[in-house]
């Protein structure tokens, strides 16, 4: 099996027939059970609340490590999986990626680089972080 997702182009944003035909297509081609949860819960979210929560889960991996290939650190393992198992059970590249457009790859990539610069500054001065409550010797606690 493959151990990375194949970079595709994203297509996201796509209409509920293209869902639904992604749905069907990873049926067909016997798509695990964990996998079918994760595309079914993600197709089941309006765009907007989609979007909202990639960005979220990316920021939340952004905190834990410097990210540099958002396929392989930008996505949660669960995501990870579900898109390796796409790719290597022979879904059409179409449906792939509508896949990769459910997971807003391609909008965490351009978030990742809008705030690489912050998120650099923001891990350098970790050092200076003096404790749980940096505040208390100055609000007098």
């Amino acid at each position: 099996m493959v151990d990375q997702p194949e970079k595709m182009w994203c297509r996201s944003f796509t209409p509920a027939a293209e869902l639904r035909q992604l749905l069907k297509e990873a049926v067909e081609h016997g798509v695990s059970n964990e996998s079918m949860i994760v595309l079914r819960r993600m197709a089941a979210m309006r765009p907007l609340a989609r979007l909202m929560r990639n960005i979220k889960v990316m920021l939340t991996l952004c905190e834990q490590s410097d990210i540099v290939d958002i396929l392989n650190q930008g996505l949660a393992v669960e995501e990870r999986h579900a898109l390796i198992e796409l790719d290597s059970c022979g879904l059409s590249i179409p449906m792939r990626e509508v896949a990769h457009g459910l997971f807003n790859v391609h909008e965490r990539w351009i978030v990742l680089k809008s705030i690489a610069r912050l998120t650099r500054e923001a891990a350098a001065s970790a050092d200076e972080y003096a404790g749980d409550r940096p505040l208390d010797s100055i609000l007098g606690e």
